[in-house]
C-alpha cells in the first residue's frame, strides 16, 4: 500500500496519546520534548521540527518554503525561525499529533501519495487548531519530492485556499 495506508493501518493498532511520524534523524538535543511540550497546548493540531537536508540546508515543508536552501540554523527573517509559530502544514516526515483527534479525522488521506500530511494539516487548520513548527527541534531528512499531479489534486479539495503566513508560496 501506500504510505499514508500504511501510516493509517499502523497507527489506528497503538495505544497511546501522541504519535511521532518520524522519517528522518534528530540533530538537536531534546528534539521530542520540545515537540511534546508544544502539542500539549490546548488548540494544537500537528507540531512539526524544522528540517533539514544532510547537507545542513533548510528542507521545504511543504511545497516550497521561504527559507529553501538556507543554512539550517538561520533564524530567519525578524527572527522568525527562532520561535515556535503557526503553519499552514507541517511535513509527514517529522509530526507530531494527538491519536484521538487523528482518529477522528479518519486518518490520513490516501490519494495523495505524498501530501497526505498537508491535506490532514489543513483539515485540522480548518476546525480552528494550528499546526506548529517548533525550530528548536530540528530534524535532518532526505529531500522530499512531490508529484505536479498531485498539487493539483490537493488544490481542488482546498479551492481560494491561501497561506496567510507566506511560507509556502508555491501552493
Amino acid at each position: 500500500g501506500s504510505r499514508p495506508d500504511v501510516l493509517n493501518r499502523t497507527i489506528a493498532t497503538l495505544d497511546c496519546d501522541l504519535v511521532m511520524v518520524l522519517d528522518g534523524e534528530p540533530v538537536s538535543p531534546a528534539w521530542l520534548q520540545r515537540l511534546v511540550d508544544h502539542a500539549m497546548l490546548p488548540g494544537t493540531g500537528v507540531v512539526g521540527p524544522r528540517l533539514c537536508t544532510p547537507i545542513q540546508l533548510c528542507q521545504p515543508g511543504i511545497l516550497g518554503y521561504r527559507y529553501e536552501g538556507w543554512d539550517w540554523n538561520t533564524r530567519g527573517r525578524l527572527n522568525q525561525l527562532s520561535v515556535p509559530h503557526n503553519l499552514a502544514a507541517v511535513s509527514p516526515a517529522a509530526m507530531l499529533f494527538d491519536l484521538r483527534q487523528f482518529l477522528a479525522f479518519d486518518g490520513f488521506n490516501t490519494d495523495l501519495p505524498t501530501l497526505f500530511g498537508m491535506d490532514y494539516c489543513l483539515q485540522l487548520q480548518a476546525t480552528g487548531l494550528l499546526n506548529v513548527q517548533v525550530p528548536e527541534s530540528v530534524i535532518q531528512v532526505q529531500q522530499l519530492v512531490t508529484e505536479e499531479a498531485e498539487q493539483v489534486q490537493l488544490k481542488a479539495l482546498y479551492p481560494g485556499w491561501s497561506d496567510p503566513y507566506g511560507l509556502h508560496q508555491s501552493f
